[in-house]
């Protein structure tokens, strides 16, 4: 055998396809004698896992082991498995963003209200109300709605259930096919609401066409992905277009099929819709890099399609009267729909064991392509400010200069602006040399003398994860480990802080009642809701789990010119977070901002036995967001609480993300 697989080592090391190369490898080899072909295969320094199936020639499995955890708030890792695996389970030629902690779950039960269609960029446009459904009950013997799992709830993984043998193993597969190839809940949901808009039943759902033909279909609306979703002529499938707008007929090339849903590469647009302007395209890699999806709409129209987004994610996931939600505000726009961006992660591929090769050729480096696993080479991104557009040309250059010597496979780099401000000697200040763009003159006020005094604001790019940066968001200053979390659009954040403290300050209902007096920041990071937000209280009190966030925000309400007695941080267990919080809750608002996952039941429990005045609840996923509000309200110690409002934040224009914001009450 082993002079087999160096036969074949050969005949790969010349060759980027494999035909029937192996059509008599079949059954009996052994597991022990894959490994050993999988391990020669590899140190080409290729990054294609290959599979065998018993009775069937060799196929691929591409590996999409490259993570850029940054591009469009991530897209989530997919390990390759090296093991022997059915070629029917092989690897999505597609990356698919899904919702850490979630477990899919799409069936619904008897009696259940469905939520009305996805709305269209087209249809979106309307201020129709929400369409009203039953009551639901808020009894705790009452299951949760089984569309989105919370965090907290167990995660059984479906590949471990009622393993008994090959065949039963493939009956579970094919019952869980979705949930096993991490199909967005969103995406699942909305395809199924465009199923029912057209009356295809399961019973009329027909295999896919052959892979990679062509097809001809009308894009009848957008997911909350931002990608279009079609159906066959033949009411038979529901057609996932990426790149493609409502109302345009597009030709397809079909690629891969969940259940019911086919996932499609956009070849060709016959029929464009009207709000198509490919003029206002500014990267010459959209439509192949998976970063973006709508730089061919108009602005308006963005935010008018995010605001339909956080409506159909309360429809989907808010399972009680609609007549309890105030309309969706207008999205707040971001004061710069290009180089905003503070933060970019592009990354490389190589081999997984032994180093470079000395011949090795220079990999590409830059995103993930939107259809096919591997990395586009993209040598500027239009999305990031200047320095991190500068810094990623840099940085490109070292490493290909030195990925043979610096690293021994691929890596995610990290770019990171930092605000580094200095005073200005007045004999200096007609010799400066400034771009307007990284470097400029500011005027700030100087804190000692409450003077404003002129400084030279210069903008770099750091690519340590461990350095420390600084950002300015108006007067406040925050300093914080280049590769933590910190908002990456800075050109937004001081309208959104300020928004964000007039929630947190408006006067509770009642002519008695006076604003609250107190604030607790839950999920405070460094400090950034503290701080903006904290003037106008009495005290305010910063809460965490993770103990280098809680020292940053020390760090940095010292910083600011907090004192200890109106502003602190404490690190709090993620059980016990609100042990530590000995405020009158009468007279406390609450910030929470919690990671996209939303917020466990632990946390859910003691917000409702700590009963805060005001909750502000800011999300950068609105679906989770959605089901937690019906958590909070569908509980007997959430009476009493009103949605107050509804809005959201455009943080990453061109790409279908959307922040939420939902203002809660106790009456």
């Amino acid at each position: 055998m082993l002079k087999t697989f160096l036969n074949i080592h050969r005949q790969v090391a010349t060759s980027h396809r494999l035909p029937n190369l192996l059509s008599a490898l079949r059954v009996q080899n052994t597991p022990s004698q894959f490994r050993q072909f999988q391990s020669s295969t590899t140190r080409l320094g290729r990054t294609t896992d290959y599979t065998i199936e018993s009775g069937q020639a060799l196929r691929t499995a591409p590996n999409n082991n490259h993570h850029n955890r940054d591009r469009g708030e991530g897209l989530k890792r997919q390990e390759t498995r090296k093991k022997w695996i059915p070629v029917s389970a092989r690897h999505s030629q597609h990356n698919f963003i899904t919702m850490d902690g979630v477990q899919e779950q799409l069936s619904h039960p008897a009696g259940e209200a469905t939520a009305p269609a996805p709305i269209s960029v087209a249809a979106s446009t309307t201020d129709a109300p929400m369409q009203p459904a039953p009551e639901a009950s808020k009894s705790e013997s009452e299951p949760l709605p089984p569309t989105l799992k919370r965090p907290h709830e167990s995660d059984t993984n479906p590949r471990k259930k009622g393993r008994t043998g090959p065949g039963e193993m493939q009956k579970n597969r094919k019952q869980k096919t979705k949930a096993q190839a991490g199909l967005d809940a969103t995406l699942a949901i909305d395809a199924q609401r465009l199923r029912e808009r057209h009356g295809i039943k399961d019973e009329d759902i027909k295999p896919q066409g052959e892979r990679f033909s062509l097809l001809t279909v009308t894009v009848d609306c957008l997911s909350a992905q931002g990608e279009g979703l079609a159906v066959s002529e033949a009411k038979d499938r529901v057609y996932v277009v990426p790149f493609a707008l409502p109302g345009e007929e597009v030709e397809v090339k079909l690629c891969r099929s969940i259940e019911d849903i086919t996932f499609t590469d956009l070849v060709r647009v016959i029929t464009p819709s009207p709000k198509r302007d490919d003029s206002l395209v500014q990267c010459q890699y959209f439509g192949k890099c998976g970063g973006c999806q709508f730089q061919q709409l108009s602005y308006a129209d963005q935010l008018e399609h995010k605001r339909g987004v956080i409506e159909r994610a309360y429809k989907n996931f808010f399972h009680l009267a609609p007549s309890l939600l105030p309309k969706v505000e207008d999205i707040m726009p971001s004061p710069l729909e290009y180089q905003y961006r503070t933060k970019l992660t592009p990354h490389f591929q190589g081999p997984r064991r032994g180093g470079w090769k000395a011949d090795a050729p220079v990999p590409d480096i830059g995103f993930n392509n939107k259809a096919a696993p591997f990395v586009l080479d993209i040598e500027d991104c239009p999305i990031g400010t200047p320095a991190v557009r500068k810094g990623m040309k840099e940085t490109r250059e070292f490493v290909r200069e030195n990925f043979r010597t610096k690293y021994k496979k691929g890596a995610t780099l990290l770019l990171r602006e930092n605000t580094v401000r200095e005073p200005i000697k007045p004999e200096d200040e007609t010799t400066l040399e400034v771009d307007g763009t990284t470097s400029k003159v500011v005027e700030v006020t100087d804190p000692a003398t409450n003077s404003p005094v002129k400084m030279l604001e210069k903008k770099l790019c750091e690519t340590d994860n461990n350095k420390i940066v600084t950002e300015y968001v108006g007067k406040w200053k925050f300093r914080n480990e280049a590769g933590s979390f910190f908002q990456n659009n800075n050109s937004i954040l001081i309208n959104f802080t300020d928004y964000v403290r007039s929630k947190l300050l408006l006067p509770t209902s009642g002519t008695e009642q006076s604003a609250p007096k107190y604030l607790v920041d839950a999920y405070c990071g460094s400090g950034l809701f503290s701080i903006t937000c904290g003037t106008p209280f009495k005290k305010v009190l910063g809460v965490d789990i993770s103990a280098p966030g809680i020292s940053q925000a020390r760090l940095n309400g010292i910083e600011n010119g907090f004192s200890p007695e109106q502003l602190e941080f404490v690190l709090g267990n993620a059980e016990k977070i609100f042990e530590k919080i000995d405020l009158p809750a009468d007279d406390t608002s609450m910030i929470i901002d919690p990671p996209r996952k939303g917020c466990d039941e632990a946390f859910l429990n003691q917000l409702l036995e700590f009963k805060p005045k005001r909750i502000v609840y800011i999300s950068c996923n609105v679906h989770t967001q959605a089901r937690d509000l019906d958590f909070i309200l569908r509980d007997e110690r959430g009476k009493g609480y009103k949605v107050d409002s509804l809005s959201g934040f455009d943080f990453f224009p061109q790409t279908y993300h959307v922040e939420g914001c939902a203002v809660l009450t106790r009456e």
